[in-house]
């Protein structure tokens, strides 16, 4: 799941520079790169998302480990 979001995270944020640069170069979005700016947020979003899933396992994870079990004795 860390691994998805973060190749998420990585895909989303470089098409999202690559569109805010030729926005701020003075060129139009066409048709396409508002798609590709509108799928650039679309996967930033679901990175975050599955870092804070990721997270929040992982603290489940560590929380259940430090529980004491009780022994057969």
């Amino acid at each position: 799941m860390f691994l998805a979001g973060l190749i998420a995270g990585v895909v989303g944020l470089v098409l999202f520079v690559v569109e805010i640069a030729v926005v701020l170069g003075g060129s139009t979005l066409g048709t396409f790169g508002a798609v590709l700016l509108w799928v650039a947020v679309a996967l930033l979003v679901a990175a975050g998302v599955l870092f804070l899933l990721a997270v929040l396992s992982s603290a489940e994870d560590r929380a259940a480990s430090d529980r004491v079990q009780p022994t057969d004795g």
